[in-house]
């Protein structure tokens, strides 16, 4: 009898994804990842309770934001699943099994926002100022998720242009 593990899949949501724009004024538009300076990560607990760390590689996906108004905000987000990396090769291949990720048959990890809620601000940035709710689409099944998220931005960089830091928290799903 084949033993099954029950994944509980901890996603660091959006970790540090970048956006960023061109423009010397900041607008409410469409903007691109930046895949360069984001980072996608997750984290597995396998059933022998080891926590398995890790990061999806190839990810692409457009935000949509307004900095006067954020609860405008809304991403779509498309993961490969094949293209991870871990600590190991080993664990790179037991992620990309049937047992996880199942890259085979379901290649495309997907997540889609429904809306972002504005929490209470802490200047302390020990606490989240917004929380993203959408879903999750992962082995062909959709999961309604919530995670806690930080904005930060607009940012003038040196070269000209603004960007805006998203960084996301855990959340178990």
């Amino acid at each position: 009898m084949k033993k099954v593990n029950k994944v509980n899949l901890v996603i660091f949501a959006i970790i540090g994804l970048v956006i960023f724009c061109g423009r010397v004024v900041f607008a409410a538009g469409e903007y691109h990842i930046v895949k360069d300076r984001s980072t996608l990560a997750f984290e597995i607990m396998n059933s022998d309770g080891e926590a398995i760390l890790g990061e999806f590689l190839e990810f692409d996906g457009n935000i949509f934001l307004d900095k006067h108004n954020l609860e405008t905000f809304n991403t779509n987000i498309d993961v490969q699943a094949i293209n991870i990396k871990t600590d190991s090769i080993e664990k790179d291949d037991q992620m990309r099994g049937e047992e996880y990720f199942d890259a085979v048959n379901f290649p495309t990890i997907s997540f889609t926002s429904r809306r972002i809620l504005r929490k209470k601000i802490d200047v302390s940035r020990k606490h989240p100022n917004y929380e993203v709710l959408g879903s999750l689409n992962i082995k062909g099944q959709k999961v309604e998720i919530a995670f806690p998220v930080f904005v930060s931005g607009p940012i003038t960089q040196p070269m000209g242009g603004e960007s805006i830091y998203i960084t996301g928290e855990k959340n178990k799903v």
